[in-house]
């Protein structure tokens, strides 16, 4: 039986992709309905969703005067197909909550037209925490006769998150058009951690040890507006929504990366020189960019059917660093060596239709479906290759979302029970590839592999009307 350990460091690179979406701007949808109707609403958003989609609708909303909660959990499934060689596939599952938003409606008195909402909401969260450890005996040396004595271990851990919270104002203009503005305090956090620690002993007792660890984190506060306009009619409910580029208030967090390789040159043959390099830096500035986007949309009425468009352009962002380490000498090589995480956003459109059937006054059906375009560039580098330029964002593939449901109106209390589908496909090379029978390179090895992940959400909420 043939042995690679890249193929399980593979697994782990999988699973730290799906949670790490910064260049997937529509994985998340906010209020009840909103989540149902995928968030094809830009132009028609009638629950407090709007204080995300479109800040311009709250004034227009029949009954703003309540509080919306939602309980959303989550199936995650990775599957790598030839993921431990030709025709061996491989599959890993995940089950917890996934993100939702808490909002609520307020006015003041001396503004009897303004009407006013806080939030709070999850854009994105992540958790990862792998070990992998093997021992057993190949061919690890390739320019040495014979099988050696091998022993491997990988530890990958991985968590990120966002979270929004703030206010929205909205004023009508008229009985049919209002405008808004949202205004959000963000907080996101990252860090990562990736160890491979792998040694192989000849039967001449000669020993090779490879140690390779890079670790970063950081934290990032910002503020992000967004500006809406609402048209409302008995029939027919338009809109459009702008949101500016991010504005950076505060960051920093630290860079740690290490590589030893004794016993061997940097062409795995037995040497008595041993390299050492390490660098630790903290304190180090911080900086994230969102790209200007514009949402539009739409919703027509005929009969008891409501129908949904909408989509949204977002601009590019140019490349830009958003950590970086000071330069600093190899120990072993005397060499100038430096290490940064950057960051560079294509533009991508977005767009999603929707239906919604009023069967009467106490049950509704929603369905809808959106596109989710990945703004990762062609070829980012990414941080399980030990690159000296580390991509924020790395998953290329896109991503679709199916959504459905349904609504209850009981006297005082609306309900909202339904789930929600995406999937995504991506392709790409093992980074390390840990010898076999055969031996061979124990980086860039070349292969490739397809993954496909797909997600699952259970959504349970409700609109409680709360007094004046």
């Amino acid at each position: 039986m043939k042995f690679n350990i890249g193929y399980v460091l593979l697994i782990l690179l999988f699973s730290q992709k799906v949670g790490a979406q910064n260049s997937h701007y529509w994985t998340q949808q906010y209020g009840n309905k909103s989540l149902l109707l995928g968030g094809a609403v830009a132009g028609s958003v009638s629950d407090l969703g709007s204080v995300y989609y479109n800040p311009g609708f709250l004034a227009l909303t029949d009954n703003p005067t309540f509080v919306v909660t939602a309980k959303l959990v989550q199936f995650t499934n990775v599957n790598i197909k030839d993921g431990l060689g030709d025709n061996i596939d491989l599959a890993q599952n995940s089950f917890g909550s996934a993100p939702g938003l808490i909002a609520g409606v307020f006015q003041f008195k001396f503004m009897p037209k303004s009407k006013f909402a806080y939030a709070y909401l999850t854009r994105r969260t992540h958790n990862l925490d792998f070990v992998y450890r093997t021992q057993t005996r190949v061919d690890a040396l390739p320019n040495n006769p014979g099988k050696e004595d091998f022993t491997g271990e990988i530890i990958i851990q991985g968590q990120s998150s966002e979270y929004w919270g703030g206010w929205t104002w909205s004023y009508p203009l008229n009985e049919h058009m209002s405008i808004g503005l949202s205004n959000f305090f963000t907080v996101n956090t990252s860090n990562a951690a990736l160890n491979v620690d792998v040694s192989a002993r000849a039967d001449n007792q000669h020993v090779v040890a490879v140690n390779r660890r890079l670790q970063y984190d950081y934290t990032n506060f910002g503020m992000i507006f967004k500006l809406g306009y609402a048209i409302k009619y008995p029939n027919f409910t338009a809109g459009i929504s702008i949101t500016p580029p991010k504005f950076k208030v505060a960051g920093s967090g630290f860079m740690f990366t290490n590589s030893t390789l004794a016993g061997a040159d940097t062409n795995y043959i037995p040497v008595g020189d041993d390299f050492y390099e390490s660098n630790y830096q903290e304190n180090l500035s911080t900086k994230l960019k969102s790209p200007l986007s514009i949402a539009i949309g739409a919703g027509y009425t005929l009969n008891k059917i409501t129908f949904h468009f909408s989509a949204e352009w977002f601009n590019k962002v140019d490349k830009y660093t958003v950590m970086e380490a000071e330069p600093f000498l190899s120990q072993s090589t005397g060499k100038n060596q430096s290490l940064s995480i950057v960051e560079d956003l294509s533009p991508v459109v977005n767009g999603g239709v929707a239906m919604e059937y009023h069967m009467n006054k106490m049950f509704q059906f929603y369905a809808g479906f959106a596109t989710d375009f990945s703004a990762t560039p062609t070829d980012p580098a990414l941080f399980t290759e030990f690159e000296k330029q580390i991509n924020n964002s790395s998953f290329r593939g896109n991503i679709y979302h199916f959504s459905g449901g349904i609504g209850f109106n009981l006297k005082s209390i609306d309900l909202t029970v339904g789930m929600a589908y995406n999937y995504g496909i991506d392709y790409i090379g093992r980074p390390v590839d840990l010898p076999d029978d055969e031996g061979g390179p124990i980086f860039d090895s070349g292969e490739t592999a397809t993954l496909k992940i797909s997600n699952w959400k259970l959504l349970f909420g409700f609109a409680l009307p709360i007094s004046k």
